[in-house]
C-alpha cells in the first residue's frame, strides 16, 4: 500500500498544550491553512469534554471531538470505565481511541490480557462509536503478545521524517504536511512501522507522522476511507498545496511559494 494524496486526508489532532489559558488554540491562524479535518483528544488527563474545550474546536474547521483515553492497566477496569463513561457519553463522539503505550512496570501477561478485556469491553459499553487503539510498533510489540487485535483500528504513531533547517542547520520531524506531501505517494518502506498484531493483515486508518508540526500540532494523515465511513459524504477534498509556511526553532518562518 502506498500512502498517497488522493487516498488520505490531513489532520491534526489537538490536546491541552496546543490551548491558552483562556482556551484559544495557540497558532489558530496558521493551523487553520493546514487541515482538513481536527481530531480532539477530549479526555484522558489531557482535557476534558467542557465549555472552554468546544470553544476551542469552534475555532477550527469540521473539527470532530474523538475522546483519547489513556490506558492506565495498574487500574481495576471497571474503575477505568467509570471515569471513561464520564468523558465520552456527551456528545457521543463517532470514535474513541484508547491510548496504549503505557507498561506501568506490568508484566507482558499482565498488559495483553488487561488491553483484551479494554477491547472487549468497550465496544459492549459504546456500541455508537468505533473504538480504536493509538499505539507504536516500538511499544506494542516489546510489551504485547499479539495475535488477536488485527480487527481494531490502528492510529499508528511513527516519525520517519525529518527536515533540515535553514537557520541552522539542525534536523528535526516534519514541520509541515508539505514536506511529506512532497514524497507522496510512497511505498511501503516508509510507511508506518506497524504493529505486529496488525502486520500483513490491516493498515493503520490513522498515521501520525510528526509531533512537532508548527505550532507544537501533530500532524496526522487519515485514510480517506475511514474518515467517509465515520462522518459521511461530506469528506475533505484533496488539499491543494500552493503555498508552504514552516517556522523553524527561534521564530524565523520560512515561506515557499510552489509553482
Amino acid at each position: 500500500m502506498s500512502w498517497a494524496a488522493v487516498d488520505n486526508i490531513r489532520c491534526v489532532d489537538i490536546w491541552a498544550g496546543n490551548l491558552d489559558a483562556n482556551g484559544n488554540i495557540r497558532g489558530a491562524e496558521l493551523l487553520a491553512k493546514q487541515p482538513a479535518v481536527a481530531i480532539a483528544r477530549a479526555a484522558g488527563g489531557q482535557v476534558t469534554v467542557d465549555q472552554t474545550y468546544s470553544k476551542a474546536l469552534a475555532q477550527l474547521a469540521g473539527p470532530h471531538i474523538e475522546p483519547y483515553l489513556v490506558v492506565n492497566t495498574t487500574k481495576p477496569l471497571q474503575a477505568a470505565f467509570t471515569v471513561w463513561d464520564s468523558q465520552v457519553l456527551v456528545p457521543r463522539p463517532k470514535a474513541i481511541w484508547m491510548d496504549c503505550e503505557r507498561s506501568d512496570g506490568q508484566t507482558r501477561d499482565h498488559i495483553t490480557g488487561y488491553l483484551k478485556d479494554v477491547f472487549a469491553e468497550a465496544p459492549r459499553r459504546w456500541p455508537w462509536a468505533k473504538v480504536g487503539c493509538y499505539t507504536a510498533a516500538w511499544w506494542w510489540n516489546v510489551h504485547v503478545t499479539h495475535g488477536w487485535e488485527a480487527a481494531i483500528p490502528l492510529w499508528d504513531a511513527m516519525y520517519p521524517f525529518f527536515e533540515q533547517s535553514p537557520v541552522d542547520g539542525s534536523w528535526h520531524q516534519a514541520y509541515s504536511f508539505e514536506v511529506v506531501d512532497r514524497l507522496l505517494p510512497i511505498g511501503n518502506s516508509f510507511t508506518p512501522r506497524i504493529p505486529a498484531g496488525w502486520l500483513g493483515i490491516a493498515q493503520p486508518v490513522i498515521w501520525q507522522f510528526s509531533e512537532k508540526g508548527s505550532g507544537g500540532y501533530d500532524l496526522n494523515y487519515v485514510s480517506r476511507a475511514w474518515y467517509q465511513s465515520l462522518y459521511g459524504g461530506g469528506q475533505p477534498p484533496v488539499t491543494a498545496k500552493p503555498r508552504v509556511e514552516v517556522r523553524h526553532p527561534g521564530g524565523v518562518e520560512v515561506i515557499v511559494t510552489e509553482v
